[in-house]
């Protein structure tokens, strides 16, 4: 996640990739916060590493409201925001 063309690992010389549907809910492997983000952020920033179906993980937004809240193992629930980034929000 996000569909590639090419395996980042296996380079192109590999067999062609084929889609697979992952569901959006799973769990936070490693979080941090930002007090200092890169251009375009304001401060702090919550960053979470999931783990999603298949082993797929992808780094995710997480609202401000959660930092004080979140933690590894969390259940979480993954989706794009209407800018195109990928965002978390514990799972209800």
């Amino acid at each position: 996640m996000p569909p590639r063309q090419v395996c980042p690992y296996c380079g192109p010389g590999a067999p062609p990739m084929k889609s697979v549907e992952i569901g959006p809910e799973g769990a936070i492997l490693s979080f941090s916060v930002l007090e200092i983000p890169p251009a375009g952020f304001e401060p702090p920033v919550l960053l979470a590493l999931v783990e999603l179906e298949h082993k797929a993980t992808v780094l995710c937004l997480g609202d401000k409201k959660y930092i004080n809240d979140v933690e590894i193992d969390m259940p979480v629930v993954v989706f794009t925001d209407d800018t195109g980034r990928i965002r978390f929000v514990p799972k209800k």
